[in-house]
């Protein structure tokens, strides 16, 4: 598991020297901020709230190579709806300690699209002003905020034809597909076309997920619900399978075999899907449900590395000795080089974004809310200000 930014090819572009250790234009710094906040972790959302007097980050809390970003607009994952659980926890405060940043408060959030208005001393990648899509770790405070310290690994320009709502929608998602799917090797950008099933196509990862493959020329299938087909037309995905009709077991099976399965289901239907894979060793069943964060929240990170690698190599030879190729996991890594690479291709129309709702921050516990409901279509939205 790459729990870290990968390094990256030097990004610094010719400047002057400048003399100061932060670089701003005349930008006004509130002193008070709205952000999600959390102060402990606990199974109702209620417990979540909505700070108003959070102070921004202050110049000394902006590293060397970090950026101060105005958040216009964030997304909610499934993920954030975890961490308000505890989910992941034990693994997380191992690197909240090497950072130095506390456990609470907790401000959520994974990904957003906004401006930058302060850069750290060497930070030259980006200029004040610019209009970026950024994705953090978790060794920060997140992006659920109207401001937000990011990385210099961490973010990407904005696509320049879509609004900052519609470019929060899809850093999250794209950097945890890319790194599952395209950085792995499993699905090739040239070469063959290989047949890619990818269920829950309307969800946040499944519609970015279908594009994404369907880009590069695989030919892919997904499923939704019947009123869910038409969405996925719209964006130019045919391959549709509805899983409410009494048909759906043999549609599925006449689609099939399938050479890649990347399960956004969480594995509720292992058997099955796995069922449907290519009797060949290159056939991959990709995983976004690995074991490693549970186990270790509940045996310790040391323990509980140990018992998920065992469990991880017992599905592997499980997958091998049947016949079905190899069982991967695939992790959220946040990286500027997917989010560049992504770029080009929402720019040039081969990716789209799917928006379900979009809220604005004092509505932000409903949307907590109605994405923990499930059954979104798409990216459900925190507006923080008019694009």
């Amino acid at each position: 598991m790459q729990m870290f930014c990968k390094k990256l090819p030097n990004f610094n572009l010719p400047i002057k020297k400048l003399k100061c250790s932060l670089v701003s234009k005349a930008y006004h710094l509130p002193s008070q901020m709205k952000c999600v906040e959390l102060n402990k972790y606990a199974d109702c959302l209620d417990d979540l709230k909505i700070n108003a007097t959070t102070s921004p980050p202050t110049d000394k809390e902006i590293g060397a190579h970090q950026a101060l970003i105005k958040v216009m607009a964030a997304s909610i994952n499934p993920f954030d709806i975890e961490m308000t659980r505890g989910y992941g926890r034990e693994a997380m405060n191992v690197f909240r300690r090497m950072s130095k940043y506390p456990e609470f408060p907790l401000i959520l959030g994974r990904d957003c699209s906004g401006i930058v208005i302060k850069r750290g001393k060497r930070f030259r990648r980006f200029k004040v002003g610019d209009a970026v899509t950024c994705v953090r770790w978790i060794d920060g405070q997140g992006t659920h905020a109207e401001y937000v310290v990011v990385n210099k690994c961490e973010m990407s320009l904005k696509p320049c034809n879509l609004t900052h709502t519609e470019a929060s929608s899809f850093p999250y998602v794209g950097c945890t597909t890319w790194n599952a799917l395209i950085h792995s090797g499993v699905v090739p950008i040239t070469g063959r076309p290989k047949k890619v099933f990818i269920p829950g196509g309307t969800g946040g990862i499944g519609s970015f997920a279908v594009q994404l493959c369907q880009s590069f020329g695989h030919d892919v299938f997904t499923t939704c619900a019947t009123d869910g087909i038409k969405i996925l037309n719209n964006i130019g995905i045919k391959n549709v399978i509805d899983y409410t009709s009494t048909n759906y077991l043999r549609d599925l099976e006449s689609c099939g075999p399938f050479d890649v399965m990347y399960d956004t289901l969480n594995e509720k239907y292992f058997e099955l899907f796995k069922g449907l894979l290519r009797d060949m060793s290159f056939s991959s069943y990709v995983s976004l449900r690995p074991t490693l964060l549970p186990e270790m929240d509940e045996q310790g990170v040391a323990l509980g590395l140990l018992k998920s690698g065992g469990k991880f190599l017992q599905s592997n030879l499980s997958q091998l000795s049947s016949g079905k190729g190899s069982y991967r996991w695939g992790f959220f890594t946040p990286n500027a080089l997917m989010l560049d690479q992504i770029r080009p291709l929402i720019e040039s129309g081969k990716i789209k974004p799917l928006i379900d709702k979009v809220f604005t921050i004092d509505d932000a516990l409903d949307a907590y809310k109605h994405v923990a409901e499930g059954h979104t279509r798409g990216k459900t939205i925190i507006k923080m200000t008019e694009d």
